[in-house]
Formats: C-alpha cells, sequence, structure tokens
C-alpha cells in the first residue's frame, strides 16, 4: 500500500519537512555534496525550486547523473 510518497514508509509531507530543514541548514554552505535515492532526490529538487508535490514527482530518476543547485537553478550533469 502506498501512503504518501513512499511504500510502507515516511509519508511525503515528512520527507517535505525533512528535506526542508535540511536545505535550510545548509543554504550558507559554500559547497555541500549529498547523495540520495531516486525519490527523495526529487522531492529535493522540487523542495529546492519550490515545484508542487505532483511536478517534482514527475522529475527523472537518473542513474549517473549529479546535480548542481545553484541561485535556484540546478544544473544536471551526466556521465558515462
Amino acid at each position: 500500500m502506498v501512503q504518501g510518497c513512499f511504500f510502507n514508509g515516511e509519508s511525503c509531507k515528512a520527507v517535505v519537512e525533512r528535506v526542508t530543514d535540511w536545505l535550510a541548514s545548509v543554504q550558507n554552505q559554500r559547497k555541500v555534496i549529498a547523495v540520495s535515492h531516486g525519490l527523495t532526490g526529487r522531492i529535493i529538487r522540487g523542495v529546492y525550486k519550490q515545484l508542487k508535490k505532483e511536478e517534482a514527482l514527475k522529475l527523472d530518476v537518473s542513474h549517473k547523473t549529479f546535480f548542481k543547485f545553484s541561485n535556484q537553478h540546478i544544473e544536471r550533469i551526466s556521465y558515462e
């Protein structure tokens, strides 16, 4: 059974709150490297860009890809 975003786990609302708090805690850091699973990565990008839940959940999940966040812009960097 799906509850929120995650299967039998943390609700989407709880993840959004956790991600929002974390992003606020690192906003003044010069450089931060974060690693996440696909769905959480979508939520991180969605919160950063202030997307609606439905928009964030449609973001792609890519292997071999980094996302660079800077000045409200997200740059996709892929490698082979």
